[in-house]
């Protein structure tokens, strides 16, 4: 209630699976029900949103269906991503050491056929990579992120990007310590239009060149001509 009272009107979830079973293959531990959350949630913010997991192994469509079920009505934005297994985790060295086997490709296809079947059906509209909303449940917070637009992290570990300049705040027990340091980056213009480039590719509905333009005075097609033609077999580019 503090958080909505503060101004904040969006909280996330990263429910991950409703599935137990799988929650625990990851390695996670969940101390509280994650219906029982959601739904309170819903009671007090205007927005929620669920982070969904795809391919998890041993997740099948019949397991990824139960967790869409469950989704209740009044959840308005999703955020879906597919699992990476990261190195010098318990979930790598299990599949390291054959204890575990992740999906192959053929099958995370399949549960990915899945969601884009379903998912309009429940109301939700595909508008990035890995986000689906509802009508007017757009995150805009992160729409600020996909569009390049300079933007301040705070707290520990957080990344601030700003003015063509990168910094990361310091981890967790020197943060905590008082230790308040920063990895400073400066980004050249190159850096910057590439970046700009592939953030703002990860929506479904593009870019204007004119936007490109617009922050760094020149043609993205004077920049990108040979990427965008060696690509064009592989992706639907509109250039007008």
């Amino acid at each position: 209630v503090g958080y909505k009272q503060a101004g904040i009107n969006r909280i996330s979830f990263g429910v991950q699976s409703y599935n137990s079973e799988q929650i625990n293959t990851l390695g996670r531990q969940r101390h509280s029900d994650p219906a029982t959350l959601v739904n309170a949630a819903i009671n007090i913010f205007p927005r929620v949103s669920l982070d969904i997991m795809l391919g998890i192994p041993g997740q099948t469509v019949v397991s990824l269906q139960n967790d869409l079920n469950k989704i209740p009505q009044d959840v308005g934005h999703l955020s879906i991503y597919e699992l990476t297994l990261y190195p010098k985790t318990r979930l790598a060295s299990r599949v390291s050491k054959g204890l575990l086997c992740l999906n192959d490709d053929d099958v995370n296809e399949v549960l990915e056929n899945l969601l884009q079947e379903q998912l309009p059906k429940m109301g939700f509209s595909q508008y990035e990579v890995s986000n689906y909303a509802k009508r007017g449940q757009q995150a805009k917070h992160n729409v600020h992120y996909w569009r390049y637009d300079d933007y301040l992290g705070v707290g520990a570990g957080a990344v601030s990007t700003w003015a063509g300049q990168r910094t990361t705040n310091s981890l967790l027990d020197p943060y905590l310590a008082g230790i308040r340091t920063a990895d400073v980056e400066h980004l050249s213009i190159t850096t910057q239009k590439l970046e700009w480039a592939m953030m703002n590719l990860r929506l479904t509905n593009g870019f204007l060149r004119e936007s490109y333009v617009e922050r760094f005075g020149k043609d993205i097609i004077d920049d990108f001509l040979e990427a965008f033609e060696k690509t064009a077999e592989f992706f639907r580019v509109s250039m007008e």
